[in-house]
């Protein structure tokens, strides 16, 4: 890495922690604050200001600072509707269907503004690759909904869902370096300070005892809008960084955990998106485990599996061996 990129870390590091520390001693004038019930872990209420403050911090980044992408810019354009619906919601609850609807018109605009859509989904069969066709759209759709639906899942526990976040960036960053991807490189770099920005003060880390600030749904759709964005464009077209069956690998533990809760629900005949307390999550703590030792665990094992998938892109290993080992994987985790 550059020292550009170590500056937009810390660029976007001092902004975030900055903004949303700023944004969590006025939550209460705006509502935003998460009050405790019996399906949620935490016994005070706490700001859901972390999903806004990012936006804010990327936002600002973009306004006053230049090395990004013309596509970078769209998006960010993209996902300031999403930050903004998300904050409402976490105001006063935006049905969920109002809420997948917008998620379907912002991807058909990614599609139609950028050109980013899931094309194909590599050799996971054998030596051919298998294209999509007129499933392209249907596919990337369901891909970029399910991203981000995904990240809201996993928000449960303090520092979890930014956790998983982090992670996958780390990984992303990662290819993009060894592919030598300096625009790339830069935008990670920016989008790691900020998240680190917030998780000082959502994890319990540094001595807290419980999450200072929340990410809300402003936050989990505004990183879950982004991760699809970049797991679609790099595993896609001639020049692609990573596979797509690697894209699956480093955000596999909450895809396993997101899959599996939606297929119980249908086989239950409720909705995919009905709350209940059979994530992962819920089960360690129904278990006995306190949130540290939930979440720890957790994230451990998302960086596990994240290697996984990568040192399989870098060693040259067959797609469709990587496939099939995450779909058994998957079926023991179900």
């Amino acid at each position: 890495m550059e020292l550009q990129h170590y500056l937009y870390s810390f660029l976007g590091f001092s902004l975030s922690a900055t903004i949303v520390l700023a944004l969590s001693k006025y939550a209460y004038l705006f509502g935003l604050l998460d009050h405790p019930d019996a399906r949620k872990q935490h016994n005070h209420s706490t700001p859901v200001v972390g999903g806004v403050g990012m936006f804010i911090a990327l936002a600002s980044t973009l306004l006053f600072f230049g090395g990004f992408s013309e596509n970078f810019k769209a998006l960010i354009l993209l996902v300031s509707i999403l930050a903004i619906i998300g904050a409402l919601d976490d105001r006063m609850d935006v049905p969920a269907r109002y809420r997948l609807l917008l998620q379907i018109v912002l991807t058909l605009i990614m599609i139609n503004w950028t050109g980013v859509q899931l094309n194909n989904l590599g050799a996971i069969g054998g030596p051919v690759i298998v294209t999509l066709g007129i499933f392209t759209i249907p596919m990337t759709i369901i891909g970029v909904v399910g991203m981000i639906n995904t990240v809201n899942f996993s928000d449960g526990l303090d520092g979890l869902a930014g956790g998983f976040v982090m992670i996958a960036l780390m990984l992303l960053s990662g290819i993009a370096w060894h592919h030598g991807h300096t625009e790339l490189l830069t935008e990670f770099a920016l989008l790691i300070g900020i998240m680190l920005g917030f998780l000082i003060y959502n994890g319990r880390y540094f001595g807290h005892k419980h999450a200072k600030v929340f990410m809300g749904d402003a936050g989990s759709m505004l990183w879950g809008f982004l991760l699809a964005w970049y797991f679609i464009s790099m595993s896609q077209g001639a020049e692609r960084l990573i596979s797509p069956v690697t894209a699956l690998w480093i955000f596999a533990l909450p895809l396993f955990d997101t899959v599996s809760i939606i297929l119980r629900r249908l086989i239950r005949g409720r909705s995919p998106f009905s709350p209940d307390r059979e994530h992962l999550h819920h089960i360690l703590m129904l278990a006995g485990f306190s949130v540290s030792k939930s979440v720890n665990p957790m994230l451990i094992s998302a960086l596990l599996l994240g290697c996984i998938g990568v040192a399989g892109e870098l060693m040259g290993l067959p797609e469709a061996l990587m496939f099939w080992g995450f779909i058994t994987l998957f079926s023991f985790y179900f």
